[in-house]
């Protein structure tokens, strides 16, 4: 383009010095001599000159030359487009108008001169601004060769485009694109190739550089996602072989994991559903068992509480599962059992009530269905229940003091009636001792009996009513 343009200017100095050699010839030359212009009524009717009233020498000779220099220049552009833009016939009245307007420079009627160039212009200029359109065809004719691959066919329309108008910002682009084209050809070429050796890798990057060069290369689009199928279905065989290959190892976490992989490569996979499903599956029953056998190591060491929480996990992976419905069953039962005798060995006191002692009784009955292992505590804390509850069974003397008028009962036990003092023979516990005597008031007396323990009470009616 910087060629063309200083051409241009080279063009138009030698122009002006043309007609400036000339009109020194003319005036030095022929300095008296007027030029006579024939047909000029018929000059004036061809150009049409605004103001011709006003021809009385108001331009001077190099307003004239400036005219001229313009004319020059836009003449260069005309005979460029004649080509694309009009007939032999319109160029060929183009030339004559210009001659016409010489012919007045020549005669030194420099007014009708003046006008004659400036209409002039106005039609090259005309002339140029009908020339767009074809422009924008030849745009168009560009880009729909690109699009079908026939690069020196877009090239040569752009090459007349640019006659055209040589600088709009259009043409550097399509050139570019129709340059990139070849380059994306070549890398279109390449990929099929990769891909006729395997190399997926390789082709996915070649085709990405398909599509930066030009992204709307025909069959780029396609071919891209050709290259990320072949490479989707590459990766999922392969992870679908170690998936199932975890799978036979029993390594449920780990086969999980890849075929959630593969199903996140082709969701509509009915193989890899099914492989998920079985490492599911495989995953729960190893989470039962493992949930299961922590569970037994618990009750193996009394950890009551721990093995209802291991069989707890079990049931939640499923509730149906009758070991753990049974073991859940035998921890709480187990953990009750041994909450009661530690809390009866830590109060011994308790035992004092009848229906604690009773419940007492049933625990040690409870306990000989029980099989307890070598290192657990229960047989000597059972045995150490035992042994509290048979003092708390055996009989304690209690010595009775009265006034020998008191008539006295142990109340759901015996009565002893009137003495002065006797010892009895009674079970630790508690009882309720009254005595009567008539005139006077009735006594109660809320007793303890405590084992290995003098036990004495004194019951007498004192008080009169």
């Amino acid at each position: 383009m910087m060629q063309q343009l200083h051409r241009k200017q080279l063009l138009v100095i030698t122009l002006f010095l043309i007609f400036l050699i000339l009109l020194i010839y003319v005036i030095f030359f022929f300095p008296s001599q007027e030029i006579e212009i024939e047909n000029e009524s018929q000059i004036e009717n061809q150009i049409p000159i605004e103001n011709a009233q006003e021809l009385n020498n108001n331009f001077s000779e190099d307003d004239v030359l400036e005219l001229i220099g313009e004319s020059v220049i836009q003449m260069q552009e005309l005979e460029s487009l004649q080509t694309y833009i009009w007939s032999p016939e319109l160029w060929s009245d183009y030339l004559a108008q210009v001659n016409i307007a010489e012919e007045y420079f020549f005669a030194q009627q420099y007014d009708q001169s003046y006008f004659a160039y400036e209409a002039i212009l106005e039609l090259g200029q005309s002339i140029l601004n009908s020339a767009t359109p074809i422009f924008n065809e030849l745009i168009a004719e560009s880009e729909i060769a690109i699009i079908n691959g026939s690069i020196e066919e877009a090239r040569a329309y752009l090459s007349q485009a640019r006659v055209i108008q040589p600088d709009d910002s259009r043409l550097n682009e399509l050139f570019l694109r129709a340059e990139n084209y070849q380059q994306a050809s070549q890398k279109y070429i390449e990929t099929r190739e990769l891909i006729s050796r395997d190399l997926l890798d390789d082709a996915l990057r070649s085709v990405e550089s398909l599509m930066l060069l030009d992204s709307e290369y025909p069959d780029g689009m396609r071919l891209y996602d050709e290259v990320i199928n072949l490479i989707t279905e590459r990766d999922f065989g392969l992870i679908m072989a170690d998936a199932f290959n975890e799978l036979n190892q029993r390594n449920a976490n780990s086969a999980l994991n890849l075929f959630d992989q593969a199903l996140s490569l082709m969701p509509a996979s009915q193989t890899a559903l099914d492989g998920y499903i079985q490492a599911e599956q495989l995953n729960i029953s190893q989470q039962i068992n493992l949930n299961l056998f922590s569970a037994e190591e618990n009750i193996e060491s009394e950890q009551w509480e721990s093995a209802i929480n291991f069989f707890d996990n079990a049931l939640a992976l499923n509730s149906n599962l009758t070991e753990a419905i049974d073991g859940k069953n035998f921890a709480i039962s187990r953990k009750i059992f041994d909450q009661k005798i530690n809390f009866y060995i830590a109060n011994p006191s308790e035992m004092l009530d009848e229906q604690a002692l009773l419940e007492v009784a049933e625990i040690l009955e409870e306990s000989s269905s029980y099989n307890f292992s070598n290192d657990s505590l229960m047989p000597d804390n059972i045995r150490l229940l035992d042994e509290i509850y048979e003092v708390m069974i055996t009989p304690v003397e209690l010595m009775v003091i009265s006034d020998n008028r008191t008539y006295i009962s142990i109340l759901r036990t015996s009565d002893l009636g009137m003495l002065d003092t006797r010892s009895i023979m009674l079970k630790p516990g508690n009882y309720i001792i009254t005595g009567s005597r008539e005139g006077f008031r009735d006594v109660r007396i809320d007793l303890q009996v405590r084992p290995n323990s003098i036990n004495s009470v004194e019951v007498i009616c004192s008080e009169r009513f």
